[in-house]
């Protein structure tokens, strides 16, 4: 009796990426290999394709189309569309601003923010059929039961402020990680759901610089008061799951940090952190760090008189990608980065070694597969 053994190997798909352009005749997105050989565009038309994300199970790219018209009144959709190109399919409808799409776990939803005359969560399913909506609060990341949520509350004076708060999906318990909040950015979950970095830009204010002065007609000192004027500062947490307690991992100047995230073994967390081009001149570029994930060990990774964005970690955690204007003149559209020679750098994090890859297309924003 002969027994044959058969072994099977799974073989994981290389990760490609998908770009949006914004660069009037090459409008559009785009899916390319990492290597930029093979690229293939999705869409064209007159409107702005933009934030496209890849769902888990890589059969479907997300994204959201800003309709071209009236500044005044702007309009957007969630849209659907295969890796290939095909199956492109419109899921949102109406007077609506519907954006910044992400994917539920297991594929079957897209999740959503929409503003208008109110400001909401959505989700949606893969056919448009089924949307529910949550309103007065911005959805952000879900990571097993619990939800990262951006929430509006009544601050001093009467004004709203913008906090994050962890909510656990199956017991509603509540808890709010932001106590300052002047504007929340970047809450991105650790692979294991431990802990969730974020940006907290606020004020750190109320001090008082005491100085005394001797008036002419007294031998006693006077003591005034004065306060300082509010520093605004940018300030990159982690917050530990369930209890919330928080850990510092950088400070900068307001808008000075962007775009934390974890990379896939859970050990570091690139960023971005605005520089100053060079002594002379006062133009700050954002430019890409690196540190461990409890905040030690910080690294700048590029330098160079331009603008990085995006960074994205392979899924081996040896490499980390960022589009970059590669030294050219960059302007903003819309709110997001595009030139005539903005690339994707891929680089190193151990040696800061980077090689640049062009593609058909100049990259506005881009996302990579799992």
């Amino acid at each position: 009796m002969i027994c044959h053994l058969i072994l099977l190997v799974s073989v994981a798909m290389p990760q490609r990426i998908v770009f949006a352009c914004e660069a009037s005749q090459n409008s559009g997105l785009y899916v390319a290999s990492m290597d930029g050989k093979a690229c293939r565009r999705l869409t064209r038309g007159p409107d702005w394709d933009r934030e496209p994300a890849w769902s888990p199970d890589g059969r479907w790219i997300s994204f959201c189309r800003m309709v071209k018209g009236n500044p005044d009144h702007p309009r957007s959709y969630i849209y659907l569309v295969k890796p290939d190109g095909t199956g492109l399919r419109q899921l949102t409808f109406g007077d609506n601003q519907d954006s910044e799409p992400e994917w539920t776990a297991d594929s079957q939803k897209v999740v959503f923010n929409r503003s208008g005359k109110d400001y909401s969560t959505c989700s949606t399913s893969l056919d448009g059929k089924d949307i529910r909506q949550v309103k007065n609060q911005y959805f952000v990341q879900v990571h097993g039961n619990w939800a990262a949520v951006l929430k509006d509350t009544m601050g001093r004076g009467g004004l709203y402020v913008r906090g994050l708060w962890l909510e656990n999906q199956i017991t509603k318990e509540s808890l709010r990680l932001s106590k300052f909040g002047q504007e929340i950015e970047g809450p991105t979950w650790s692979p294991d759901g431990k802990n969730l970095a974020f940006i907290d830009q606020h004020r750190f204010g109320g001090t008082v610089s005491i100085f005394n002065t001797i008036p002419k007609t007294s031998n006693r000192s006077k003591v005034k008061t004065k306060p300082s004027p509010p520093e605004f500062r940018a300030v990159l947490y982690s917050a530990a799951v369930p209890s919330g307690k928080l850990t510092t991992l950088d400070i900068g100047s307001i808008d000075e940090i962007q775009d934390p995230v974890y990379s896939p073994d859970g050990t570091k967390i690139a960023y971005l952190k605005s520089m100053k081009a060079d002594e002379w001149n006062g133009a700050m570029f954002d430019q890409l760090w690196v540190m461990n994930s409890d905040g030690t060990h910080k690294r700048r990774l590029s330098n160079h008189r331009g603008q990085d964005f995006s960074p994205r970690w392979t899924r081996d955690s040896r490499r980390i990608l960022i589009g970059s204007d590669c030294g050219s003149t960059l302007i903003g559209i819309n709110g997001y980065y595009s030139t005539d020679d903005s690339c994707l750098r891929i680089i190193d994090p151990k040696t800061g070694r980077s090689r640049a890859v062009h593609f058909a297309a100049p990259i506005t924003n881009f996302e990579l597969s799992r």
